[in-house]
C-alpha cells in the first residue's frame, strides 16, 4: 500500500528502529555499492545494527512518518566529525554481526570500504557532519519527503557553522543531493581491479562511490 499524502518529520527515536530499518531496506534494495560489498541486497538486520550504532553513538537523525499508519517512510542518520570510543566499540559489534551473518569475506569487504571512505572524509571534510545513511521508500520517492528529512540535518550543520558530507552509493541519487547544495568532490571505484564481497572478480571499474560536500550557509 502506498504511503498517504500526509507525513510529518521529527527526530529519530529508539522506537523507530524496526520501521526505519524496513524503510532503508526498501530504499536501498538495488543499491549497487551495497550489493557489491555484501554479495546480497541489504536486509533489515543490517540497518537495525547500523541505526543502533549511529543513534546510540551520536543521537542525530530524522524520520518522516506516514501519519495514517505511523510507518517511517524516510530516514536519515548522521554522525559527528570525530569518532567516539563508544562508536568504535559499537562499530566492532556491527562488524561481528556481519561476519556471523554473511561470513568473513563480506565483513572484511565492508570494513575495507568504510576505512577507505573514512580516509577520504578526513581529506575532504574533517569538520563536517556526516550523513551516514539516508533513504526513502520507493512508493514515497519524488514527493519532496526525503528533501524535508535532510533539511533538518542541513540546518543543524548551518547552525554550527560546519559543512555537510556524504558518500552517494547510487549515481541516480547524485542530482537529488546537488539540488540540496552538495557538490561532487570525487568519484572513486572501490572494487576496481579487485573482488566483490562474494569473492567474484570485479569486471571493469565496478560501482562508483560519489563523495559530496555542502558548505554551510550563514543564517
Amino acid at each position: 500500500m502506498p504511503p498517504s499524502e500526509r507525513t510529518s518529520v521529527r527526530a529519530y527515536t529508539r522506537t523507530d528502529a524496526e520501521s526505519a530499518a524496513k524503510c532503508l531496506t526498501d530504499a536501498l534494495s538495488d543499491d549497487p555499492l551495497a550489493i557489491a560489498t555484501f554479495g546480497v541486497a541489504p536486509w533489515p538486520g543490517f540497518f537495525r545494527w547500523m541505526n543502533w550504532q549511529l543513534f546510540e553513538s551520536f543521537g542525530m537523525g530524522e524520520v518522516a512518518v506516514d501519519e495514517a499508519t505511523g510507518d517511517v517512510v524516510s530516514a536519515a542518520l548522521w554522525e559527528e566529525a570525530n569518532m567516539t570510543v563508544g562508536a568504535a566499540l559499537r562499530g566492532l559489534c556491527m562488524f561481528l554481526y556481519m561476519v556471523i551473518s554473511l561470513g568473513v569475506r563480506p565483513g572484511m569487504c565492508m570494513m575495507s570500504l568504510m576505512s577507505e571512505c573514512e580516509s577520504k572524509r578526513q581529506k575532504y571534510a574533517p569538520t563536517a557532519l556526516h550523513l551516514q545513511t539516508m533513504g526513502t521508500v520507493s512508493a514515497a520517492q519524488g514527493k519532496g519527503i526525503g528533501r524535508n528529512v535532510l533539511q533538518s540535518g542541513i540546518k543543524r550543520a548551518d547552525a554550527r557553522g560546519v559543512p555537510c558530507y556524504l558518500e552517494s552509493s547510487n549515481p541516480r541519487n547524485v542530482p537529488f543531493y546537488k539540488r540540496l547544495g552538495f557538490k561532487v568532490v570525487e568519484e572513486f571505484y572501490p572494487f576496481e581491479n579487485g573482488t566483490f564481497g562474494n569473492g567474484e572478480k570485479c569486471p571493469g571499474k565496478g560501482p562508483v562511490c560519489t563523495l559530496m560536500l555542502r558548505d554551510f550557509e550563514k543564517e
